[in-house]
Order: C-alpha cells, then structure tokens, then sequence
C-alpha cells in the first residue's frame, strides 16, 4: 500500500501516513456493494394522517374506558336514596321515645322511658312482628301480646286484634290503622308508582262541655321514597290550621310545631311565612345566610319577630330574636353529606331542652 501524497510504501489499513501525515482513505471492505440506505429497504416512512388517526384512537379509547370506570364506580357508589330512617329518638326533659323502623317505614319497636306522677322512672316497650308478606302479625308488649287474623277482600286484606284494626292493599301496603282504644285512625296513600307515600292520621275530638258536635283534627304527612317528610297539612275540622312544604331539608321536628299558616322551606332556609294576622319577608344575605323577619298584617312598621338563619358546614343555624333584638329560642341541625338530617336540637338560653335523632342504614 502506497500514500498518494509522498508515494512511500506504508502499512496496509493505516489511515495516516507516517512520512508526510496525509490522511489515506480506508479500502472499502470486499463484497459490500449495498449503501446503508439499502441495508433498510423493509422500512417505509410513517404518513402524518395514519399518525394523526393512531394518536385519535388512543385518545378514544382512554376516553372511553374512564367514562366506564367512571360510570360503574358511580353506579356502586352509595347514593341518597339508598338509605332509609332506621331509628328516631326524641329527648325532652325526663321523657324519651325512641322508634325503630325497617326499609319499608314499618315501626318495629317504640320504647319510651319516662318519670311518672311519683317520680319513678318506668319504661315501656311495644314489638310489632310481620309476616312473610309484611303485613302485622302481632303487637308485644310488657303487659300482653295481641295477634292479628286476616281475611280477604275485594281491596285487598283486613286484619283484626282485640284492640286494633289494619288494613293493607293487594301489593300488602298498609293503607288504614285504626287504634280502637285511642280514637286515632291512620290512612295511608300510595301513588306515582309507590315512590311516594300520603300518611293521613285523623283524630276524634269529643267536646263534651258543650252541646256543639263532634270535630276532627286531621294531620296530613307526605312522604318521598327514602321516608323524609316533604309536605305536612294540618286541619281542624274543615278550617287548615297549618300547611308546610319542605325541599331538600328533611322532616323538621320542632320547627314545624312553632308555626300556624303557611310556611315554606328550601334547602333548610325557611323562605316564606304567612297566616291570617302575620305574613314574613325573606332576604338572602350570602350564599350561606338568610333572614327572616315577621311582621303583623295590621301594623306593618317594626318586625314582631326575625329569625336569622346560617348554613355552617354540616349544621344549619336559627336563631329566633324577638322584638327586642333578644333571642329567644335557637335550634341547631346536623345533616350528612347526602343532606340527611342528623339531628335536631332545641336550645334555650344556650342550654338544650330537647332533642330529635335520626339513625340512616342502607337499604
């Protein structure tokens, strides 16, 4: 092998020449005759729209599959409606009621604790049975137990003990209870497909003192699917005494008891008020605050009354102030994060008198 540049021999494959440093260009190695672009003739450029309709699919597809994850994760999750009212407890003074309940609304137990006239703290509980088909079996308690016999009618079923009366439709919902001994009468209605219930209970009044005939105080309740009260009419005799609706607040124990009209409530605000002599004027404050402000129809000048309302996390506020700028009663209510209401407490002077509790189980 010789250098091009000085002509000297030098050593074969030397890639510089030793003599004058010129650089000899390598021999190409036998047999080669391709280029490297022919080494990769099985290769072929990507098209920008086949990669454009690669990067779509896997976009669609992810989009996809989240939605269905999505979707299911949804469908298991425990929603409102799910739950029912499994246990009420009322707490006042030295009295205690509690009720327990299935998913169908069905009162299972009522237990009550209470002080008597000699001061002796007595208890008593009452256990109702139901059979296969959830109708009243039997109603225990301490002092005796009484069973139900049925017979069928062209409505559907009757069922008589010695000190009750019930009655249930062909799909075996209850539709009339009649407690003998007590002169109350409890109808109940279904409608919208059984979604919602109407409960009716009428009580007799006898005036024996006067010559004037027999009245009836009628209280209506209605009720949605999950068992909270979303509506509730008050009647004596022909003349309404009060009517109440209610929006996404559940059943109101104590507050519904301290108006006569008609009065409104609304994502736990009570919005509207009116009677004969008293109607109410509502204002939004915030977001999280309202008030309420009673005035008398005939001297419309200064608020009898004004009730401020504040929603705070899981707790709705009422503070009731009277026309001295005082308060006078305030409540507190508890909700979970599906809006259930908790409990409710009645405070006076910062000190609570009563109390309702709500227990919510999965249907």
């Amino acid at each position: 092998m010789y250098c091009e540049k000085c002509a000297k021999e030098i050593a074969e494959h030397s890639t510089v020449c030793p003599y004058c440093g010129q650089i000899v260009a390598a021999p190409e190695p036998a047999g080669d005759t391709g280029t490297a672009e022919g080494n990769v003739t099985d290769m072929q450029p990507i098209s920008p729209k086949k990669s454009k309709k690669r990067v779509l699919l896997i976009v669609l597809s992810s989009v996809l599959i989240l939605a269905l994850i999505g979707g299911a994760v949804w469908f298991f999750m425990p929603k409102k409606q799910d739950y029912y009212v499994a246990k009420t407890e009322h707490f006042a003074g030295n009295t205690t009621s509690i009720y327990e309940y299935n998913a169908k609304g069905d009162i299972l137990k009522e237990s009550y604790n209470f002080e008597n006239e000699l001061g002796e703290e007595v208890e008593e509980i009452v256990i109702n049975e139901y059979d296969e088909d959830g109708m009243l079996s039997s109603v225990k308690s301490d002092k005796k137990t009484y069973s139900f016999s049925y017979s069928e009618t062209a409505e559907g079923y009757v069922g008589k003990s010695d000190t009750m009366e019930v009655k249930y439709d062909k799909n075996h919902r209850l539709t009339y209870l009649n407690t003998i001994d007590s002169n109350v009468i409890y109808t109940y209605e279904y409608y919208s497909g059984g979604q919602k219930k109407k409960e009716i209970r009428t009580i007799k009044i006898s005036n024996k003192s006067s010559n004037s005939e027999n009245t009836e105080e009628t209280l209506i309740k209605e009720y949605n699917k999950q068992g909270e009260l979303i509506a509730c009419e008050e009647y004596k005799g022909s003349d309404c005494k009060r009517k109440i609706t209610l929006n996404n607040c559940g059943e109101s124990y104590y507050i519904l008891l301290l108006f006569e009209g008609e009065v409104e409530l609304k994502d736990g605000f009570i919005v509207s008020y009116k009677n004969e002599g008293e109607y109410g004027k509502y204002e939004q404050i915030s977001e999280k605050e309202a008030e309420l402000k009673i005035y008398n129809k005939f001297a419309d000048k200064e608020p009898i009354q004004s009730i401020k309302m504040v929603r705070d996390g899981d707790e709705m506020h009422y503070d009731f102030y009277n026309n001295d700028g005082k308060i006078d009663k305030s409540f507190v209510h508890t909700f979970d994060r599906f809006g259930h209401l908790l409990s409710e407490k009645c405070m006076y002077n910062g000190i609570c008198q009563a109390e309702h509790k709500n227990t919510w189980e999965k249907k």
